[in-house]
């Protein structure tokens, strides 16, 4: 039987009971308790009234989590965001979200404007956001914050000399550490020249005195693997469009250069769409009581996403051919780099004051970002509740 013929059930056997209601009410007025206890049959019927009513607010949640996974894989409407959850229904205080910021609307052509002889059709994630929230999994990868130095270059006696008098402004110490240099490079020739007996009878070999040099810090790299196991059809279709918006988001789309090929009636479309256009840039947030305690996020770009349905150790289906199990491995990368500053945005006890060097590509994304990543990026809280429970989009 299907949920929308239960649902009618559970309306109708409500209707009937608050007849009930209107007969307890009626016996009340004509002064017959004495034939039968009207405030017994009124607190049955609300009884029966709160059951019937947990009942149809959990069969209604269904039908909309199943109509959300049906339809939230067409185009989202301009302005509107998609909210996306697993599990559906899981007492769960703390969540981790992740957010899409819009990606620059380049209108397709041709064939895959959807009309083989012509015309436009806007990018998907271009005019709207996807928020995901999902369980927060075990073993969640985060790759350290290297910091890369070269110590393979020396700071000879010459430099050294030079750097010491400069920072004492002292101009003797200079023209000495210059001598120095020169005479030990003069003994190195010397000792060439020998073929590295000079030094070898004196006993002595050269310090090349190296230093440690800064180069650079690497971008973070985070993983996250999640396990889906449906226990119904509306949670099975959830997990199906969840992965069909992060494959999405992940992947660029193509556009032709102004005024290119596939704008002319029966041209290939694909012959002319010379340039991918930038996937959408994600916001990844905690939820909950954990987001007091946990670092934040860098904005993120998603660089791999890995579907396996041979859970737990091969491939099985339910009657209509979903996969009983699904793992979904998500890899991610920031696109800005930590450095003392930028640390302290992240950090829940970090230095508010301090702000790190802008990312081009982060300023330039921001305007597309949801309400919720706006208000985080203010200084706000986003999404749960004064009570310290997280309430996920959607849920």
């Amino acid at each position: 039987m299907g949920l929308s013929r239960i649902l009618k059930k559970v309306n109708k056997a409500k209707q009937a009971i608050s007849s009930l209601k209107g007969i307890a009410s009626k016996l009340q007025n004509l002064n017959y308790n004495s034939v039968i206890n009207s405030d017994e049959l009124k607190s049955q019927a609300d009884a029966a009234t709160k059951v019937l009513d947990k009942r149809r607010k959990s069969l209604q949640k269904s039908i909309s989590a199943k109509n959300t996974g049906k339809k939230a894989a067409k185009t989202i409407p301009e302005d509107a965001t998609i909210e996306l959850q697993y599990p559906l229904k899981a007492d769960i205080d703390n969540w981790i979200v992740f957010s899409t910021r819009r990606r620059h609307n380049r209108q397709t052509v041709g064939v895959n404007s959807g009309n083989a002889e012509g015309g436009t059709r806007d990018n998907l994630l271009s005019k709207g956001n996807v928020e995901i929230a999902l369980y927060i999994p075990d073993g969640a990868q985060t790759s350290d914050t290297v910091v890369k130095y070269s110590g393979d270059e020396g700071v000879g006696q010459a430099m050294r000399g030079m750097v010491a008098g400069n920072e004492g402004f002292n101009a003797m110490g200079m023209i000495e550490g210059m001598l120095a240099g020169v005479t030990q490079t003069a003994d190195k020739m010397m000792n060439s020249l020998s073929g590295g007996s000079k030094f070898f009878l004196q006993g002595k070999a050269v310090n090349p005195q190296l230093e440690q040099m800064l180069d650079g810090v690497d971008f973070r790299d985070f993983s996250w693997d999640f396990d889906f196991w449906p226990k119904s059809a509306a949670e099975a279709d959830m997990v199906n469009t969840i992965i069909y918006w992060f494959k999405t988001a992940m992947l660029p789309d193509t556009y032709p250069p102004q005024g290119g090929g596939g704008q002319e009636a029966g041209e290939s479309a694909a012959a002319g769409e010379a340039f991918f256009n930038y996937p959408n840039i994600f916001d990844i947030r905690y939820e909950g009581p954990v987001s007091k305690k946990l670092d934040r996020f860098h904005p993120m770009v998603l660089t791999n996403c890995s579907v396996d349905h041979n859970l737990p150790s091969k491939f099985a289906t339910y009657s209509d051919g979903q996969p009983i199990a699904t793992s979904m491995n998500l890899q991610f990368t920031e696109i800005r780099i930590l450095t003392q500053e930028s640390y302290q945005e992240l950090s829940v006890i970090g230095e508010s004051a301090l702000k790190g060097s802008d990312s081009l590509l982060d300023t330039r994304t921001m305007a597309g970002a949801t309400d919720a990543t706006k208000r985080v990026a203010a200084g706000g809280e986003s999404g749960f509740s004064s009570s310290g429970k997280s309430t996920p989009p959607g849920g």
